[in-house]
């Protein structure tokens, strides 16, 4: 089971913007290093566009994130900025929410929930867990979490998926890939 989070529009406008802010502040360094102390412009100019290249494909990588099953496995990825494994046997619940019980765009962790959401006006998956799984989000930080809320582009079909694998896991049968 593979599926893809959300449609992409909002977050690729996100992305676009930071581009766009980026270059300008690039720009602005540059001129000013030029005009005061030209000689380690071209240094200021390598760093800051090393600088501004990196933190552009960290914000523009969940625009090619999945979530999959591997193994006894659900593997959420949000791009760079955030992932988690999650044992198929400790998932309890699966759900479809919409509307105001979908997170607000990105990522968000409060009170044991994960929220991953590239589009805050789709649907998203509700994972409720027997048992705190460990994550990663803001690519250093470590939270433990017991619910994952995952902005998903096919949120129904994904549940059903999400929700026989996880049957599967609990009553014992191989679900290996």
């Amino acid at each position: 089971m593979t599926g893809r989070l959300g449609s992409r529009g909002a977050w690729a406008g996100l992305t676009g913007a930071i581009v766009a802010v980026g270059a300008l502040e690039a720009l602005v360094v540059h001129l000013i290093a030029v005009r005061f102390v030209p000689g380690v412009a071209p240094a200021i100019d390598l760093a800051l566009g090393a600088v501004t290249a990196g933190v552009c494909l960290a914000i523009a990588s969940p625009l090619w994130s999945r979530v999959r099953v591997r193994g006894p496995m659900l593997r959420v990825r949000f791009g760079w900025l955030a992932r988690t494994d999650v044992p198929l046997s400790d998932i309890v619940d699966v759900a479809v929410v919409a509307g105001a019980a979908v997170p607000e765009q990105g990522i968000a962790v409060a009170d044991g929930v994960l929220s991953l959401i590239l589009d805050p006006e789709g649907e998203a998956v509700r994972l409720t867990l027997a048992a705190p799984v460990a994550a990663r989000f803001q690519v250093v930080r470590a939270v433990s979490v017991h619910t994952l809320v995952i902005g998903m582009a096919d949120a129904a079909q994904t549940r059903a998926a999400i929700a026989q694998e996880a049957r599967d896991a609990a009553s014992g049968r191989d679900v290996t890939n």
